[in-house]
């Protein structure tokens, strides 16, 4: 379990340092294997929640964001999720001043 944990915090930090094109030559079929995919699905099971297929890191899982209306917060933090993905509703973008939907 450490090894996976280690692995993907490698892996993290890489991406971090390398550029966009080479980010793709991580996203190797092996590497799911060490890719947990809970988070996303919890984040799936809120309401308003749209599941975007394959779009987790390399593929490996379903990414889901968080879809708000006008006026509702776009930036949040879990204690358990981390930063939650959010976006905001077609017509919409989150305001960097007010941190909601306008």
């Amino acid at each position: 379990m450490h090894i996976k944990l280690l692995f993907v915090a490698c892996y993290l930090l890489s991406l971090s340092q390398t550029s966009a094109s080479k980010q793709m030559d991580w996203c190797r079929p092996e590497f799911c294997g060490f890719v947990s995919c809970v988070s996303s699905e919890r984040l799936c099971s809120f309401p308003n929640a749209k599941r975007i297929d394959k779009g987790g890191m390399c593929g490996c899982c379903d990414a889901c964001v968080l879809v708000k209306k006008r006026g509702q917060q776009c930036f949040a933090l879990s204690e358990n999720l981390g930063f939650l993905d959010i976006e905001c509703e077609e017509g919409t973008k989150c305001d960097i001043g007010s941190l909601t939907c306008q």
